[in-house]
């Protein structure tokens, strides 16, 4: 049927037309059932979630971390519920058309699109919630809170420095275990902390954990901390079992950082569970102890820093930091008396800066009467109780009885040699069964005190030093038990104390000025007693000793008495039975007799008295082991056979005394000879003076000395360098004999001293062929013999001679031709750290090639007065350019070459040729250098080198120190000393490079002091290069007339300008030098931490400053030296002002005067510049009628110090500027300022003029030579020169 077709399409129709138009007609017409499903699909949703939020607040209060997709749903349901919200809402509000009667069928079909695609969202979020309570959160690790830095104040340098150190250890791969360690309260938790805060900062560890151990390690605790950190849960029972669990969390870190601070023992990391070593390569340990041996010896530290108390400035920067302001004077002048009773211990000054901040003045005066009052319980409990928990853990009673013996006698430095002696006469020592072994306990234990920051070195050898709270710690427990007397700090007293010493068993006075002792002392208890005055010989009366002062102490064991004028020893002086060491030093004796009678006596010394005579009763001490005579210059009798009486002699010092000895074969004299030391069988220790070799009977010297000092020959004393417990020496002034003994003590030398000897040319080979295998330190003056200090032509070595030399010194050898002449199979010099050549003329070269290559720890060299000095280095090895070697001093830290007039270069190439005759000839390889040629080139490198000192050297050639490419080597240099260089043009040498090789810029990134001082011709320091000084702080220029600018450019007017940077210059100083301009105002911009500038002499400059053209946006109002605090201005006679106006670029301005000059001001100091820091300005023979522009005084702030010398044009001092009238000054203000001078000014008629002035804190006042200064304030009614227009605070 032709219907068929038609009715067969007819359901597609309906499928693809009819339904879709009823689908979409039900979404305008059912929207309401639609919405209506929704909400209940709504309220089941929130039944969900408020299911699940009950669960997720309990998580969130515990501090659990809700998991993301948990957190994510809840975010989800509740945008989804506020959104279907809305669309229910918008319903209910629905619209409808002709006045309400017909639906709005197309909004409600979109709306009903959206209800139906929201109720689709909010089914699959109901389907989604299927979580598992117990598994919606997580406990997350610990946040590490990171506190602010208590390092930010920058003069806290000491702490600064210390954690730059310890964060360079730790970046360092070579270092796993380093240590900080100090005396208690000086900061090391602080320190801990601040390592753990940088650690993390940086981010240079994925973990830092940090634990305090104390002195009694609780390892449950620390691990507990550890866990916390790391969010791990321990629920082991045992530490072993704790800490497995912990080294298996920490191994799934590669970068750890562990701080355990307070460590008091051996502590074994693994106990703890800290993978360490080979177990964790990634691990690193940062420990703090107070004791330095528990950090190295127990620990195994590979580096550990001392932490010491803060410097006076520190804990003067620290303390106002927290007690805030302390400007008002006479509180600042207690506050600084109380800052120092802190004694640098930052936690004293913390405690008690923080009791006093905002309190008035009379709490301040009680403080500080408090703190100097030692047993103050309030204050220093906290302190004192850290210092005697370290007191407690000292090793031994005998270390805790040296500990307080020290610090009964430290009112200033304890002699090491002094603790030798009281400690043997007080029996405190383990053993003394002889002094060598007594000394090196001493040694032990000064070494553990020092180590437990107990003790701190002195500022001389052989000396110690202790910190005055711990001092005061040890006198509290000391008192408690040996009831010592002394007094805290140094006590000139003149008269006896008033008190009873009956209970008392030392009394220590060395610093005392008494006269007269009591009549009779009564101390039954007393075991020492140490009377000294301050100064040797002190001028005064004699010490007048009753006969029966000493029947009072008859248990007294050491009696130390320095400085007193003694006619005779009492004979009470017999009773001291006990008495085991006596020292008179330092005393002008009469007669000492009656010390005869001292049977028990084992140590005897008059070091540096006034005594004339030894008693011949000296002999009756048998038992004397230490007997010392040294420096007693007056001493010229010792009877015979009196020193070879005492058998038991183990050690006998008489340097600088007596040198009478017999003759031998002579007995024209009752003097003692030397022979007489051949019966003192145990001697192991001799100083002398022998004058004449004669004097020397035959094998004098055995083996048995240990220890020995000996001078033979014309008395002649060095500087005392090289002191230590153990010393060896010998000094030779005369032609040298090596029998009598002499060659024995030359094997076992460690220091010799040569001078004026004779008969020998080659040092090795004539005095040891052994090579000297002990020796330290060789010193060799003024000989005309000696040609060679090596001589491997006479015979080839067959040991390493001079194997552990650390110091070599040559003075005035006239025919030196060679340090070391011919080839070694063996290298000399490979310890030696020190070399001094001086006064030379012989030598013309130092070394070959081949012996810098054994100078590997040379650090210190000077090469000083040798006439024909042409090369340090010298390399013969012949060989091409392609074959060139660096001769590289790879330790070198200091470097001083002076008076040297020949020399050419540092490093020379040569090579031989052969000439017509058959002979050799050497010549320079020329296509290696320059022409005129450096001083300083590729061929030799310094790559630590610290300090350079160049001086008067160099021939007319030597025109230039460096080459750009060495400077490229200096990276640590810190001074350089250049002067006296006649013909020196430039300090470095533009090289020319390939272009991948070109340098845009010179640094030096470390120099802190350049000096450049003399040098006639010196035209710039580099040509064409820009140059910078990143750390430089003090620059010196002086007589250097031609020196126009510091980098050649044609275009510069001034010294300094764009292409040279100083960004840490504090301090400049400038004289003699022919230049106009000293700052370009381009250079000025980089002075940021200038502090101190001198600029004399320089009698052609007319600006300090030299204004440049700038375009708007970089035009400066105002230049300001923000941090300048000493301006010195002498002797510029054209000086017009300190600068010029800065102005726009702009042709009407061009065509102006005031372009040109600013001079219409007349005073030296206007607006245009500024200082708001300056504390101290002088002015001397500068040609101006004023100083200041009123615009320029408001900025004067902080002037404390003026002073204007020999100005003779100069009429006022300030000049009164028109001002619009807001900014007009009524009165002038100084408030600051506290001296002012005003000297030969011929023409000053007044100080200002007009306006009324004040000077607030003006202590002092000089006016001279300055004829018409009549009135302060310029006033033509006043007839004085102080009037009602000037006020001084004068104090």
């Amino acid at each position: 049927m032709a219907l068929d077709p038609i009715l067969a399409i007819v359901p597609m129709i309906v499928k693809y037309t009819f339904v879709p138009v009823k689908r979409h007609l039900s979404y305008a017409f059912n929207c309401g059932s639609k919405v209506e499903k929704l909400k209940n699909q709504v309220e089941n949703l929130k039944n969900k979630r408020d299911g699940l939020k009950p669960h997720v607040d309990e998580a969130t209060r515990r501090g659990d971390e809700i998991y993301a997709n948990v957190q994510d749903w809840l975010t989800s349901v509740d945008e989804a519920i506020g959104e279907a919200d809305d669309l229910v809402d918008e319903e209910q509000a629905r619209e409808s058309c002709f006045l309400g009667l017909i639906p709005n069928l197309k909004k409600r079909y979109k709306l009903s699109k959206k209800v139906e695609k929201k109720a689709q969202t909010v089914a699959e979020l109901r389907e989604k919630c299927k979580f598992d309570l117990d598994r919606i959160a997580c406990r997350p690790p610990l946040w590490q809170i990171v506190p602010p830095s208590v390092y930010n104040n920058e003069e806290l340098h000491s702490r600064i420095s210390i954690l730059e150190k310890v964060m360079n250890a730790l970046r360092d791969p070579a270092f796993n275990m380093i240590g900080v360690y100090g005396l208690g309260g000086v900061g090391k938790t602080t320190l801990a902390k601040e390592v753990r805060r940088k650690a993390i900062e940086d981010k240079l560890f994925d973990v830092v954990l940090m634990g305090t151990v104390s002195e009694t390690p609780e390892l449950r605790k620390i691990q507990g901390t550890f866990a916390d950190m790391l969010g791990l849960e321990l629920k082991e029972e045992t530490e072993e079992g704790r800490a497995c669990r912990l080294r298996q969390r920490l191994l799934q870190e590669k970068k750890i950082l562990v701080i355990l601070d307070d460590i008091w023992e051996q502590l074994e990391p693994e106990k703890l569970g800290i993978p360490f070593g080979n177990d964790h390569k990634g691990c690193k340990i940062f420990l703090t102890s107070r004791r330095e041996d528990i950090l190295s010896r127990d620990m195994g530290t590979q580096e550990s820093f001392e932490l010491r108390v803060l410097s006076e400035a520190e804990a003067w920067s620290l303390f106002v930091t927290v007690v805030g302001d302390v400007t008002n004077q006479d509180l600042r002048s207690i506050a600084t008396e109380v800052a120092k009773k802190c004694a640098g211990l930052p936690v004293l000054i913390v405690t008690v800066a923080g009791a006093l901040k905002n309190r008035d003045l009379n709490e301040w005066n009680v403080a500080l009467e408090e703190l100097s009052k030692v047993d103050n319980e309030g204050i220093q409990s906290k302190v004192y109780a850290t210092l005697k928990l370290s007191y407690n853990h000292l090793a031994s009673e005998e270390l805790k009885s040296f500990f307080l013996l020290c610090a009964q006698i430290a009112q200033s430095d304890i002699q090491i040699g002094d603790l030798l002696l009281y400690s043997m006469g007080l029996d405190l020592l383990r053993s003394k069964d002889t002094v060598e072994y007594a000394r090196n306990r001493v040694y032990k234990l000064v070494r553990d005190l020092k180590a437990s920051c107990l003790l701190l070195d002195g500022d001389r050898n052989g000396s110690l030093k202790m910190h005055d709270v711990v001092r005061d710690t040890a006198l509290d427990i000391a008192s408690k038990s040996q009831h010592p007397f002394t007094f805290r700090d140094v006590v000139e007293t003149k008269e006896w104390p008033n008190r009873d010493f009956r209970s008392c068993s030392r009394i220590a006075l060395p610093s005392c000025e008494i006269h007269e002792l009591p009549e009779r002392l009564e101390c039954p208890k007393l075991e020492l007693l140490v009377l000294g005055r301050g100064s040797i010989h002190s001028k005064g009366p004699d010490l007048n000793i009753s006969d029966i002062f000493f029947e009072g102490i008859t248990k007294l064991k050491v009696l130390h008495f320095t400085g007193m004028f003694l006619r005779s020893l009492p004979p009470s002086l017999g009773y001291l039975i006990n008495l085991l060491t006596l020292c008179l030093d330092e005393c002008v004796l009469r007669d000492a007799s009656v010390i005869g009678e001292l049977k028990r006596l084992e140590v005897l010394s008059f070091r540096r008295s006034m005594i004339e005579e030894l008693p011949r009763e000296i002999a009756h001490l048998t038992r004397l082991k230490l007997l010392d005579l040294s420096d007693c210059d007056k001493l010229k009798v010792i009877p015979a056979n009196v020193i070879s009486r005492l058998s038991l002699l183990e050690e006998l010092y008489m340097l600088k005394s007596f040198g009478q000895w017999e003759l031998q074969g002579l007995n024209s004299s009752n003097n003692a000879s030397l022979a007489e030391l051949k019966n003192l069988s145990r001697l192991t220790t001799l100083e002398i003076d022998v004058p004449d070799v004669k004097m020397l009977p035959k094998d004098l010297f055995s083996n048995k000395l240990e220890r020995y000092d000996i001078v033979i020959g014309k008395k002649r004393y060095w500087y005392d360098e090289y002191l230590s417990s153990r010393r060896r020496r010998i000094r030779l002034n005369t032609d040298i004999h090596l029998d009598h003994g002499v060659d024995l003590l030359l094997k076992k030398a460690e220091v010799l001293y040569l001078d004026n000897v004779k008969g020998i040319k080659s040092i090795l080979y004539d005095m040891d062929r052994e090579g000297f295998q002990r020796l330290k330190h060789l010193d060799i003056d003024n000989s005309d013999d000696i040609q060679y200090v090596i001589n491997s032509t006479v015979q080839v070595p067959s040991l390493n001679v001079f194997p552990i030399l650390e110091s070599l010194s040559l003075n005035n050898l006239v025919s030196l031709e060679k340090i070391c002449y011919g080839r070694l199979t063996t290298g000399p010099f490979a310890k030696l750290r020190k070399l001094e050549v001086r006064g030379c003329n012989g030598l013309k070269d130092l070394f070959s090639f081949s012996m810098v290559r054994n100078l590997s720890q040379l650090q210190e060299m000077t090469v000083s007065d040798c006439q024909n000095m042409e090369e340090i280095v010298i390399d013969q090895s012949g060989v091409g350019e392609d074959n060139i070697e660096v001769a590289e001093f790879s330790q070198l830290r200091s470097l001083t070459l002076e008076a040297l007039p020949a020399l050419k270069s540092f490093c020379l190439k040569v090579k031989e040729s052969t000439s017509d005759d058959g002979g050799s000839n050497e010549i320079v390889l020329e296509d290696d250098v320059h022409n005129p040629r450096p001083l300083f080139e590729k061929m030799v490198s310094f790559p630590n080198l610290e300090e350079l000192s160049v001086e008067s050297i160099g021939c007319q050639d030597l025109k230039y120190l460096f080459t750009t490419s060495f400077v490229k080597s200096l990276l640590r240099l810190k001074t350089l000393w250049i002067k006296d260089c006649g013909f020196m043009e430039r300090i470095v040498l533009t090289e020319e490079f390939a272009e991948e090789e070109r340098l845009d810029k010179i640094i030096f990134s470390d120099l802190e002091n350049l000096t450049i001082w003399d040098l006639p011709n010196l035209t710039s320091f580099c040509d064409g290069h820009l140059i910078e000084f990143c750390s430089l702080t003090n620059l010196r220029i002086r007589n250097c007339p031609v020196f126009k600018t510091f980098v050649s450019n044609l275009l510069s007017g001034s010294l300094f300008d764009e292409k040279v940077s100083f960004p840490n210059l504090e301090e400049l100083y400038v004289r003699s030098i022919d230049l106009k301009y000293l700052f370009a105002t381009s250079f000025v911009r980089n002075l940021l931490r200038l502090k101190r500038l001198h600029i004399e002499n320089c009698g052609f400059m007319e600006r300090i400053v030299l204004t440049e053209e700038f375009t708007e946006e970089e035009r400066l109002d105002k230049i300001i030296f923000s941090d300048l605090e000493k301006l010195i201005l002498w002797d510029l006679p054209n000086l017009t002002s300190f600068c010029d106006g800065h102005l726009r670029i702009d042709n009407r301005l061009k065509s102006s005067k005031s372009f040109v000059s600013n001079r219409l001001s007349g005073s030296l100091f206007d607006g245009k510049v500024s200082f708001p820091n300056l504390e101290e300005l002088y002015v001397r023979s500068i040609d101006l009628k004023y100083l200041f522009a009123t615009s320029f005084v408001r900025n004067l702030l902080r002037l404390k110090s003026l002073h204007i010398d020999n100005c003779g044009f100069m009429e006022r001092i300030v000049l009164t500027e028109e001002f619009a009238e807001k900014e007009r000054l009524d009165k002038i203000i100084f408030s600051d300022l506290e001296n002012l001078t005003l000297w030969h000014l011929p023409n000053l008629t007044s100080f200002c003029d007009g306006h009324l002035i004040e000077f607030c804190s003006l202590t002092n006042l000089k006016i001279r030579n300055c004829p018409v200064f009549k009135t302060f304030v310029s006033n033509r009614l006043s007839q004085s020169l102080f009037d009602e227009k000037v006020s001084l605070f004068y104090h």
